[in-house]
């Protein structure tokens, strides 16, 4: 309603608007953007007639030409027209140019036929310097356009690529939620069996139960073989063995030897409980020389 408030026509200046009637509506003339109620439309005036003469302006209003879209809609598909038409001419960019008041002056020179295009001025001059222009610059003009439709090409593809991607995460995960919803309901119905004594566990309750005794055999077999978590440990000397061949080392008796704490040192007296414990002193240094020889040690 507000939309039929702003409008005019161009004929009955909205004399002949009903309010009332749910269809009414206006229409717009492209060759002068002024507008004609349904009213007037199916009158007299195009009675019998392709055309009239628009009452205010003079131009000549075709009725095949009469558009529903309002006067600032159409204006803005003819801007957008004339503009893609006058710059399809004029793409070149900054690097194109020497200098940025070059650049700058071929800018102002297609805004200039744009403006000239759009209001009808001086279009003979605009059609000149169009033509000029592609004379001048045609290798360049043709290098950006296939830049740009590359682009696009690129800009198409990527598009499809992500509207595939995303297709194929949405069926995921309507999959996914399916197979989680018969989860769920398999789990229901079993778990109402097991309450009605018909079976003992559900297939929740056994996958996992499988799966614990799997865990169990294979951290059972590694100990067997040596690779388990319980396989590695500290013997007498402080060295970290496996435990097949901790058991083939030869241990130390442990030592008790008597002292007289009053004549040791607290140095002294630490190295020989240390020995009483079964410390190897010279276990290290002899470890190490093992090694070396065995080109084990850099």
């Amino acid at each position: 309603m507000i939309e039929l408030l702003k409008s005019m026509c161009v004929f009955c200046n909205n004399r002949n608007i009903n309010y009332l009637v749910t269809t009414f509506k206006f229409k717009t003339a492209k060759e002068c953007g002024h507008q004609i109620c349904s009213t007037c439309l199916e009158g007299s005036i195009f009675r019998n007639k392709k055309s009239t003469e628009c009452p205010k302006c003079k131009a000549v209003i075709k009725k095949s030409q009469l558009s529903d879209k309002t006067k600032e809609q159409l204006a803005y598909e003819r801007e957008s027209k004339i503009r893609k038409e006058v710059m399809s001419k004029f793409n070149l960019i900054q690097e194109d140019f020497e200098t940025k008041e070059e650049f700058y002056k071929y800018q102002e020179l297609a805004e200039e036929i744009v403006m000239n295009k759009l209001n009808g001025t001086n279009l003979e001059w605009a059609e000149k310097q169009i033509a000029k222009n592609w004379q001048e610059n045609q290798a360049k003009i043709g290098r950006r356009t296939a830049i740009k439709a590359e682009e696009m090409r690129r800009f198409k593809e990527e598009l499809i690529a992500d509207r595939e991607r995303r297709k194929e995460e949405l069926r995921e995960i309507i999959i996914r939620e399916r197979e989680e919803l018969l989860a769920r309901q398999l789990e229901r119905e079993e778990g109402m069996q097991v309450i009605l004594g018909e079976r003992k566990l559900t297939t929740a309750e056994m996958k996992k139960l499988k799966e614990k005794e799997e865990k169990e055999a294979r951290e059972k077999d590694a100990i067997q073989q040596g690779y388990g978590p319980q396989i590695v440990r500290y013997d007498n000397n402080a060295v970290l063995w496996p435990q097949h061949q901790l058991d083939a080392q030869p241990r130390k008796e442990k030592v008790l030897v008597e002292v007289k704490k009053e004549s040791l040192s607290a140095e002294e007296e630490r190295a020989a409980r240390r020995v009483a414990g079964g410390l190897d002193p010279t276990a290290a240094a002899t470890k190490t020389t093992e090694l070396m020889f065995a080109d084990l040690l850099i």
